[in-house]
């Protein structure tokens, strides 16, 4: 191998569930639920096994997207029909549920206080290659490695939060933007502009797609998400994730020759130091915040956050609360008031995004960290 390249082994361990979405969405007509477990079958399959003369009742079945028959589970259909769902014909995979969580108590008829009971609803597929088997991009841990690079850095230079000028997510995504560019687009590289991409040091990073995994290494996540009271609510919104237990492994390579090549010779020691600097993040960003929850146990050591549903927190170097706030509620101050909530309540974001599984509690795209020169 060229001497420039240096490869490492970069494995996440999942403490608590992880989701990278494909972007598709399964409804309830596209999976059969029996106990705690889905049955995904093969919709191709599945069509092909039914009567011709049926075919035309079964499409209009699927394609219904209107009042009561917009949510009718698939069961709906092939059990009247003398449909059987049968794994060893119609192939697909199936997964685990996890706990599901009533929402947040509300007053009801009567001035009652209710949990309102939640099911299965739509459910956003984990990515998966052509064979159908789960697997993690390697830009997903790129654009993970960038933020604790760039989170490291606000935490070294400062023991004062970091604030961001004007509360508009437009003002906060320039301001980030600006930051970005300001540490990373150092390259130089001949004809090109300063702020071009191709003079970014992380150009000179690498990050393979991890090995493929199983559909049994899935389980069924739902957001919940629980306040600085313990008290959580669950909501509608279901996932595919990866379970927590799973080992997750990456080849990254880092250049090492001149920047104007397109290298980073820093990076090697990036990468070196990365369980450490994950360590220190996590310190600095995540304990005192987490602190704030009750019984949400402290967790040292190099704790980093993967994949959607991790929360506002794990996306972003702001480190000043006041500052969070306003950004939420630049983006969902329909809802609620962030900046009020956080001045009352000391603590931004107001919720820390979790799950259940089996009645435990986890923190959504939670992950050991650990690093290795490989050959």
């Amino acid at each position: 191998m060229n001497t420039y390249l240096k490869p490492f082994e970069l494995t996440l361990r999942c403490l608590g569930p992880v989701f990278i979405g494909s972007g598709e969405k399964r409804t309830s007509k596209e999976y059969h639920v029996e106990g705690d477990r889905v049955y995904f079958p093969d919709m191709e399959l599945l069509y092909a096994d039914i009567p011709a003369h049926k075919r035309k009742s079964f499409e209009a079945f699927v394609m219904n997207t209107d009042g009561a028959q917009a949510t009718a589970p698939l069961k709906e259909w092939v059990e009247p029909n003398a449909v059987k769902l049968d794994p060893a014909k119609h192939r697909g995979y199936e997964v685990k549920i996890g706990s599901i969580e009533p929402r947040r108590a509300s007053r009801g008829r009567g001035g009652r206080m209710t949990r309102k009971k939640l099911t299965l609803n739509e459910i956003h597929a984990f990515i998966k290659d052509p064979l159908g088997r789960p697997y993690v991009p390697g830009s997903t841990v790129k654009g993970m490695l960038r933020s604790i690079y760039l989170q490291s850095l606000v935490h070294k230079r400062t023991a004062q939060p970091v604030r961001v000028p004007g509360h508009q997510t437009r003002e906060h995504r320039q301001y980030g933007e600006r930051f970005e560019r300001k540490e990373l687009r150092k390259s130089g590289r001949p004809n090109t502009r300063p702020q071009d991409a191709v003079n970014d040091l992380f150009q000179a990073i690498r990050v393979t797609d991890s090995p493929a995994l199983r559909t049994s290494d899935l389980l069924i996540c739902q957001k919940m998400d629980m306040n600085v009271h313990g008290k959580p609510d669950g909501l509608p919104l279901f996932r595919e994730c990866l379970a927590p237990g799973t080992s997750i492994s990456h080849r990254v390579v880092v250049d090492t020759s001149p920047t104007a090549r397109g290298g980073w010779r820093e990076g090697e020691r990036f990468l070196e130091t990365l369980a450490e600097t994950a360590a220190s993040v996590n310190q600095a960003r995540y304990a005192e915040y987490r602190a704030m929850y009750p019984g949400v146990n402290a967790i040292v050591g190099p704790i980093v956050y993967l994949g959607g549903g991790a929360g506002y927190r794990s996306k972003t170097f702001v480190t000043d609360q006041d500052d969070m706030a306003k950004v939420l509620d630049a983006q969902f101050g329909k809802v609620v008031k962030h900046v009020d909530k956080t001045r009352e309540l000391r603590v931004s974001p107001l919720v820390l995004k979790r799950t259940k599984i089996d009645n435990i509690c986890y923190e959504m795209g939670q992950c050991e960290l650990s690093i290795r020169r490989a050959e």
